[in-house]
């Protein structure tokens, strides 16, 4: 049955209305030779660029139309299914953390329906008292109840702390309900899901054409949080894939990496932590840093040339075959030599004098037909097998790279994808089987890893985790409840890492004591603490122990970078 309600009509009349306020427009005349700017720029706090103020009020503007939008699709499903509600005038605004913007009286059951702003926050609600004011209102009104209806496709009910479980009630034991429970209560299960296609197509529509998202600039402190989202990708991305990733040489030999070979490399990449090496102070560490950064901030660009995207992670690449090569310099090694006219020697030994007059040939290719005849430089308890995969590895990632870089713009996002796919691979491969020696690590600079002590992993979680409760036993005499606070002196060390004074927690009364434990007076035991709300209307203000974090000198939390909010 076709729906009498034109939803697709009314979003691309707000859609337009949208597109009018982004599209670009000269300053109004009035503003030209006004002193506005200059009243402007004399305000106390500005923390935004010249463009942010402009770009949320786009995005205000654009809630404000979709609200009223909302509303006309409200209305004309009202008259077009002869539904028995009226406009209810002059209802409250904001009660409690939510913004209630229109209303309706249901004059067949005499309840009034408000339509709402998810709330700010969880809410606790006494089951048969209402929300402050309500009451009154409803007297006025003459109604005899109320429901609310939240700007939301479904789960309203999870606004409350200790709703019940019971599936066949929607408000779950509250009056909380969703757009869906409105339309399918009052039309039919059809007509809702006519108006969620059209709602996510209008979402997906705005998206694209205003292009907003959020782009973090790298300071010292968010460069020292992105070093730690880099190394959780490092360290979760699936390696063990490469077992099921043929490679074809130069002479149609299918190649393949055994399971057992694969974890003599990841043993020496992830369990040595070799690929820290990638996030130390090296040139190539700080190209992969800057094309992951680029990576993870436009993906969702689109219609621009993406190539310097793919080029941060040729050139990290590159280099970093480079700085391995350059591990065995001085041995009497040949490498190719950079062409001249006047001499066509194709070979130059590579040592301190050549490297220095730039006469030792760094390109891509060139590093591979190296690595072809200098097989020994890999480990030697690696299979000859895997050396030549190693090996093709190199000449395929030279072909990947030639074949993006030296023809057509890069536009499509899965290239993109392909590409850091390829460089986590070629990583994985030439440091899982170089032969490296700690002082060879130290010429790679690799990252600093023993700073990060069982203490210092405490010190960083529970200032992460500040202001949250937590359970903490002194001793086998006295435990009790803390909210961590955040370290006062916590600063950041040569851009890379952060120094902690200590752990910081206060009593659980804010009107308690504070403290400051180091190093040499730390407690027993922590655990993460929570309140078991259940499904009790009344709450059980005592926490109960969630997790352990830390035990007799042991941290057992997690790395904050594996927490889905972590943020840079």
């Amino acid at each position: 049955m076709k729906s009498s309600v034109e939803y697709g009509a009314l979003f691309k009349d707000a859609l337009q209305a949208i597109k009018n306020v982004r599209a670009p427009h000269t300053k109004k005349l009035s503003d030209i030779d006004s002193v506005w700017e200059k009243v402007k720029e004399q305000q106390l706090f500005d923390f935004g660029d010249a463009n942010f103020e402009k770009h949320s009020n786009v995005i205000s503007f654009a809630n404000n139309i979709s609200l009223q939008c909302l509303y006309q699709i409200i209305i004309q499903i009202i008259r077009s299914n002869n539904l028995s509600l009226s406009s209810v005038k002059n209802k409250p605004r904001d009660i409690q953390g939510m913004k209630m913007h229109f209303a309706f009286k249901d004059n067949n059951t005499n309840e009034i329906l408000f339509f709402s702003e998810i709330a700010e926050s969880a809410m606790w609600r006494v089951k048969g008292v209402e929300l402050e004011g309500i009451d009154e209102f409803l007297l006025k009104q003459n109604a005899t109840g109320c429901k609310y209806i939240f700007f939301m496709k479904n789960y309203a009910y999870l606004q409350i702390i200790g709703h019940n479980d019971d599936s066949s009630d929607p408000g779950r034991g509250y009056n909380f309900y969703s757009i869906k429970w409105f339309i399918e209560t009052y039309v039919g299960e059809e007509e809702y899901k006519k108006f969620e296609e059209a709602l996510d197509l209008y979402n997906e529509s705005v998206k694209e054409y205003l292009g907003y998202s959020t782009v973090k600039s790298l300071t010292p402190s968010s460069l020292v949080n992105f070093r730690k989202k880099v190394e959780k990708e490092l360290l979760e991305y699936q390696y063990d894939k490469l077992v099921d990733h043929k490679i074809v040489d130069q002479n149609d030999r299918e190649l393949n990496l055994s399971f057992s070979e694969q974890k003599k490399l990841e043993e020496q990449f992830i369990d040595n932590r070799n690929y820290l090496v990638m996030l130390g102070e090296s040139d190539f560490a700080e190209s992969l840093i800057t094309a992951e950064w680029l990576y993870d901030s436009m993906k969702k660009a689109k219609a621009i040339d993406l190539t310097v995207i793919g080029m941060g992670y040729f050139k990290a690449i590159e280099q970093l075959l480079f700085g391995l090569i350059c591990l065995h310099k001085n041995e009497g090694r040949c490498i190719r030599k950079v062409y001249s006219r006047n001499n066509h020697s194709s070979d130059v030994e590579l040592n301190d004098k050549n490297i220095a007059e730039e006469v030792v040939d760094s390109t891509l290719g060139s590093m591979a037909v190296f690595f072809r005849k200098n097989q020994d430089i890999l480990r030697e308890d690696l299979h000859h097998y895997t050396k030549n995969y190693v090996k093709e590895a190199i000449f395929k990632y030279v072909a990947l790279r030639n074949g993006y870089l030296h023809k057509h713009n890069i536009r499509q996002w899965r290239v993109i994808d392909e590409i850091r796919e390829a460089t986590y691979n070629i990583m994985f491969l030439l440091i899982g089987s170089y032969t490296l020696t700690n002082e060879n690590l130290t010429e790679l600079k690799i990252a600093k890893y023993d700073i990060f002590t069982d203490y210092y992993k405490l010190c960083e979680y529970l200032n992460y985790h500040s202001n949250e409760m937590f359970y903490v036993k002194i001793n086998d005499e006295y435990e009790d409840v803390f909210i961590s606070l955040n370290d006062p002196n916590m600063d950041v060390s040569e851009d890379k890492y952060i120094t902690y004074s200590g752990l910081y927690f206060r009593d659980f009364d804010p009107r308690g004591r504070r403290y400051h434990i180091n190093e040499e007076n730390l407690p027993q035991e922590i655990w993460s603490a929570k309140f078991d709300f259940g499904n009790n209307e009344l709450p059980n203000l005592r926490p109960v122990k969630a997790s352990k974090i830390f035990e007799n000198g042991k941290f057992l939390g997690t790395n904050i970078a594996s927490d889905e909010e972590f943020d840079y």
